[in-house]
This record gives C-alpha cells, structure tokens and sequence, in this order.
C-alpha cells in the first residue's frame, strides 16, 4: 500500500471520527418538548381531572403550565392532574422542563361531564349513544361521518356544539341534526362568530331518539381532526360587550350571540390575568366568551352618537357595537400638527362577525380618508394630520350588518410601525444566546429600526438588533440571562424604535403569524397572547 492511499484511508477514517462526534453531540442536547394531543379535551372547572399528554421528547417535561388559575400535579410521565379555577372557556397548557417548552396545546374548561368517544360510529345504525348535558371527546374519521345518538322528550330544546378550531383542531365541522325516519331537521357549517366551528340549537318535536351526524367540510379526518362535542341546552354566545376593559376595573359585561343577548354579569379585568373568562349558564351547560384587559382607557359608546358624537382621546380605546340598522357611530377627538395615527379595529378576532368600516372627517363633514373593507385586516386608517383642530372617526358596518354580538374595539397607534415575529416560543440554556426572526412590514415607512428584547428582570442583552434602512427583517441573536435556572419558563417581549417625521416611535412584535402556521383554520390566535415570546430555559449539555 502507497503513502497516499494509506493517508488517504487514515482521513477518512478521521472525517467519520469527527463527523460520529458532532453527531453524538448533537443528539446529547435534547429536543424541545413537542405536544400532538390531549386527553381528555375538557375539564370542569374546580374538579381534579387527569390529563394525559401524547406528542415527542415529553420525558423530561416534568412541569405544566396554564394560561388560567389552576394548581397542577405531576402524577406520571407525560400525566398531570389539573384543578382549574377558572370559569368556562378555551385555555392554554405548555409543557416544560430542562429540555424546554413546548408548543401551545388547547383545552377547555367545561361544565358539562365528558363521556368517552367511540371508533366504530361511522354510520347512523351504529350511532354512539350520548347523554343530554354531557360532552364527548372524539377523532373526525377521513372520508367519514361520526354519528351519535340522543334521547328526547317532546318539546325539550337541545344545544349542540363543536369545540375544534378554537382549539387547535384541524377540523371544519358540519353539523346535522336527523330523526329516526333521516328526515333532516337542522344543520349548521360555520356559526358566525365561532371561527369555523358549528352550532344548532332545536326543539324536539316529538319524543324519542335524534341523531347527529359531524364531519370535516372536504370530508378530512385523522388525529389532526379532533373535536369536542357538547350537548346540552345553552345559548350561542360569541362575543362580549365591550370587548376590553381597563386593569383593575370592574365592568358589566353583556353576552350576546347571532340570537340576541344571552345574559349579563360583572366581572373584574384583573392586573395579573391576561384574558377575563365570561360564562352564562344555560338550562344545562354554560355558552362563554372573553374579554381582554388593557393598560388604557377604555370608553363604552354611548347612544344615540349617529350625529351627536361620543368624545374620546387618542391614547383611549373605544367599544362600540353595530345593535341597530344603519348604525352609524361618531366619535371626535382632537390631534395635533404633524401626528400621524393608525386607527385600528378589531372584530373577527374578538368574536364578532362583522367588518368595520372606518372613516375620517373634518367636523364639518369633509372625508378625509377611509379604510378598504376588502382587504385582509379588520380596518386600517392612517393618518398624517395638517394642522391642530378637532376630528371624526365615523365607524360603520361595512354590509349594514347589526345586532347586540357585532361588537368592535378601536386602537389608535402612533408609531406607525408593524413588526412580527416567526415564532411564539423558544428554548435555550443560560449564558447561551437563541436566533430570532423579526420582521417589519414596511409600508410607508423606510428607516431603520432598533430593536430590544424585554424579560422578567429586564432588558436581555442581543446583538445585531437593528433592521437597516430599507430592509424587511433581521435575525437577531439573544443572550439568555446567566440567572435563569434551567428547567424554568419566562415571558418576552420584543419590540422597536425608530426616528419617524423627526419622532420616536415605538411598536411591539406580533406573534399572530407565528401562531397561525401551525394552526390554520385559526385566523385569530387568542388576543391575550400577542406580542409573548415564551422562552424555556434548558439544562447547558
């Protein structure tokens, strides 16, 4: 053997030395904690109810946390005992440990008792019998139906709801409702308001067995189709009024769905808490909705402001809803030289089926702009403002639309800047720095944007945080502190600056995009988590 073959043989051999090496050091930093479902897909608020988690890398997982009040239990691998003190409504469970944070997985808090699924109740002869006042947990079958069957007395009204996309669920439900003959008596695909999921509501003519037939819209199915399907007698509910209220106060709070007011009841927009979880109970179960606490001043609309308007300030936000024909409300505020604000509402992501038209006037009645209706927001108007004075914001529904659930909440921003993130959730050990995405919508706006990361203790110190003149994004590399302990979960915020007309702006990231990748039937992840970077500490390997 040649000098040079055998060198060349010894290289090799080193090459798969080395290469062996990196892999085995790769495979000793243990992957984040990944969740695909849980099991069940409810629990009652107050009761202790075991939960089972399926998804990869979960071992090391050994803690649990809630978007709600609950105390939590360890009681095995991937098993954890919850007892929620929370009202009814859609919640949040993350995973995590010295390997990380997991993903966001959704639960709900339910009043009505779960009852178990069944695999084989893909035709009407083989419905799966469920009990009025109880809910079942169960997997859409691909090209398929899931049948159940109910017993009813006549004249007792029933309530049927699917629970999917709200959370999480790949699902786009439709819902029948049949009589033992298979005559159809009511069917439902997208109940407005629901994102996606169904609702029917009927009372049995006659006495005896109905049965209720849910698939997915384009016939899809697997583990990805999950639902919850809750029968009872409760009101659709889909939206509050008003949708946001100031921290610390304590607000009336008016439920109301497609068939009018459901109830009323007061509740406290808490400092500590990100969502304020509404619940009216029906005859049996409860319909819930949520509303989100703000830093600013929320104003009501008052009535009658069709040309009367109501007064607010910029920095304020302001409630509104279209519960009348023509519905026109007027609100006047005054700006100063050379501001520039976007006015910005929300409607679908709150609940509401309805689309804001927003218009801008001098208070003589001259129209000085207007937002598009066709476009993909829920209503923009930006403006650069002359001179000082007195203006008004006309907010309109955009189809003529009206009832007491087509709620709005309007915001005005300054800055006038729009940065997004690509994902809501990062692990890394400490003294180790993670690679962030940030994103700027660019707009009008060209200049460059000084970015800064925002934790428990403080600002976290990156480097190359700067988006450059012109540029669209930056990846931005984040120092986890020293002092957090690994196994430990912590909240972020991302945010920037920048000189505009000679000012300086500031916005907040949005994680809505990286939310919505995942989750695609979820136009609208929920508002109480926009703009949270989760970041779980790692155990240094």
């Amino acid at each position: 053997m040649s000098f040079g073959v055998a060198a060349s043989r010894q290289s090799a051999a080193n090459l798969l030395c080395v290469l062996w090496l990196a892999a085995a050091g790769l495979s000793a930093i243990a992957a984040a904690p990944d969740i695909d479902s849980i099991s069940p897909l409810g629990i009652r608020p107050g009761a202790p109810t075991e939960i089972v988690l399926t998804g990869s890398d979960l071992a090391e997982s050994d803690q649990l946390w809630t978007s709600f009040p609950a105390s939590v239990e360890r009681v095995g691998e991937r098993h954890f005992r919850i007892t929620a003190d929370a009202a009814v409504g859609t919640g949040v469970l993350r995973t995590y440990g010295s390997n990380g944070v997991s993903n966001p997985a959704f639960i709900l808090m339910d009043d009505l008792a779960t009852i178990a699924g069944a695999k084989t109740n893909n035709t009407l002869a083989s419905a799966h019998s469920i009990t009025f006042g109880s809910a079942v947990d169960g997997v859409c079958p691909e090209l398929n139906y899931a049948w159940f069957k109910v017993a009813l007395k006549k004249g007792q009204r029933i309530s049927l709801e699917v629970v999917a996309s709200r959370i999480g669920s790949k699902l786009d439900s439709v819902l029948r409702v049949v009589n033992a003959a298979g005559r159809e008596l009511a069917r439902n695909d997208d109940a407005p308001g629901l994102s996606g999921d169904s609702y029917v509501s009927l009372t049995a003519p006659e006495s005896g067995d109905y049965f209720v037939e849910l698939r997915d819209v384009n016939y899809g199915g697997g583990t990805s189709f999950f639902y919850r399907l809750r029968v009872g007698d409760f009101p659709l509910v889909t939206a509050a009024f008003p949708a946001m209220a100031g921290q610390g106060s304590t607000t009336l709070f008016q439920l109301a769905g497609p068939g009018g007011e459901a109830g009323r009841m007061k509740a406290k927009a808490l400092t500590n808490s990100s969502v304020v979880r509404l619940a009216i109970k029906g005859h049996e179960g409860s319909a819930f909705a949520r509303a989100i606490p703000r830093l600013t001043k929320e104003i009501v609309e008052k009535e009658p402001n069709d040309t009367r308007a109501n007064l607010f300030s910029i920095a304020d936000g302001i409630n509104g809803r279209f519960d009348k024909a023509q519905d026109r409300d007027l609100y006047e505020f005054a700006s100063r030289k050379g501001e520039r604000v976007e006015f910005r509402a929300a409607t679908r992501s709150l609940g509401s089926a309805c689309d804001a038209m927003l218009t801008l006037e001098s208070v003589d009645g001259k129209r000085l702009g207007r937002s598009n209706p066709s476009m993909a927001d829920e209503g923009v108007l930006a403006y650069s403002f002359p001179s000082n004075g007195t203006y008004r914001l006309v907010v309109e529904e955009a189809a003529g639309a009206f009832g007491p659930h087509l709620v709005y909440h309007i915001a005005a921003e300054q800055g006038g800047l729009a940065l997004s993130l690509e994902t809501e959730h990062v692990s890394a050990p400490p003294g180790k720095t993670f690679d962030l995405k940030v994103i700027a919508g660019r707009g009008e706006f060209k200049g460059a944007i000084t970015l800064a990361v925002d934790g428990p203790a403080g600002p976290l110190a990156i480097t190359n945080n700067v988006i450059a003149e012109g540029k669209s994004n930056v990846t931005v590399k984040v120092m986890v502190p020293e002092s957090l302990a690994p196994g430990t979960l912590h909240e972020l915020t991302v945010s920037g600056s920048a000189k505009r007309d000679g000012k300086e702006v500031h916005a907040r990231a949005s994680t809505a995009p990286a939310w919505r990748r995942p989750l695609p039937l979820m136009l609208y992840p929920p508002p109480e988590f926009e703009g949270v970077l989760v970041l779980g500490v790692t155990t240094a390997k």
